[in-house]
């Protein structure tokens, strides 16, 4: 009896170990799964992480290349806006000679006069508005030095050594 006994406690043990092992089996295949999932999770974390810096250092590469073509246009800027000053600093400077040139001269401006080119009305047809060539006129009869009035309102005659022109 005491062998049947120890053979059933053997038995009950031999299950109770058997169970034991089935749970631990089970046990070790769940947390097999759970690292397999960690890992899985810990790689597509990776992936992630490394396609946010890539997009992080393309970023930084547009903002830098941004930045420095910004600084290069504010260079060129610059140096127009330091080149048109010192044309102006030298215009201003050309002009304060030129005035104090006529200053000194007592150089007024003079207004356009009457037959000057600013002066002269467009040709018209009619009576009252003759209009002469100026070489004949000038080859006919010099003007005084300083008197270069035309009237346009009478014909001008001319004396030539043929007789009067009109």
């Amino acid at each position: 009896m005491a062998t049947a006994k120890n053979l059933d406690m053997t038995k009950c043990e031999l299950v109770a170990m058997k169970n034991q092992t089935a749970t631990a089996e089970e046990n070790l295949k769940i947390a097999t799964r759970d690292i397999h999932k960690c890992k899985q999770q810990m790689e597509q974390t990776r992936e992630q992480l490394q396609k946010a810096e890539r997009t992080f250092t393309h970023q930084v590469a547009v903002y830098d290349r941004n930045a420095r073509k910004n600084w290069i246009r504010t260079q060129i800027w610059e140096r127009k806006m330091a080149e048109q000053s010192r044309e102006v600093a030298h215009l201003k400077y050309r002009l304060d000679v030129m005035q104090g040139k006529r200053l000194l001269d007592r150089h007024r401006r003079r207004r356009p006069m009457p037959g000057s080119p600013e002066k002269q009305n467009p040709a018209r047809r009619g009576k009252r508005h003759v209009v002469m060539c100026s070489s004949l006129i000038s080859a006919a009869k010099p003007f005084p030095v300083g008197d270069h009035r035309v009237s346009w309102t009478e014909p001008q005659t001319l004396r030539t050594a043929g007789g009067l022109k009109g």
